[in-house]
């Protein structure tokens, strides 16, 4: 994750705060994170507008949640339509067992929240030491 939000940085005038908690996750849950991450900085920049990010990984024991918003030009509700990257988002998080959502206001931006099952997390290192 902090590469994707290095690369998407560095040299491009993009900045992009973050906050992200040390989870260990199955490879399809950190898999689709990161495409998510790479998708919403990506739509954000392309369709908003964006010049700014902030994400934030966060463990919440029983569920993990993921948020991206940016300071982009936003979308008006009647104009929304989920495209296939968007769709396949929300798609993907259902397939896994979590839900996403979007939030959105002319001139404010756009929010991507995403939350996913705990039951997707893998114990730390030292908890599977224990296990073994």
């Amino acid at each position: 994750l902090q590469e994707i939000i290095a690369g998407s940085s560095e040299g491009t005038g993009l900045t992009v705060r973050s906050k992200i908690d040390d989870i260990a996750m199955t490879e399809e849950a950190e898999r689709f994170i990161a495409n998510t991450l790479r998708e919403g900085i990506s739509n954000g920049v392309r369709h908003g507008g964006s010049t700014a990010f902030f994400f934030e990984l966060r463990d919440m024991g029983s569920y993990v949640e993921f948020l991206l918003s940016d300071n982009g030009r936003g979308v008006d509700r009647k104009q929304f339509k989920e495209g296939f990257g968007l769709s396949g988002m929300r798609a993907k998080a259902e397939a896994l067992g979590g839900m996403v959502h979007y939030a959105f206001e002319p001139g404010e931006g756009v929010e991507i929240r995403l939350s996913l099952p705990g039951a997707l997390k893998r114990p730390a290192q030292s908890d599977r030491e224990k296990q073994t």
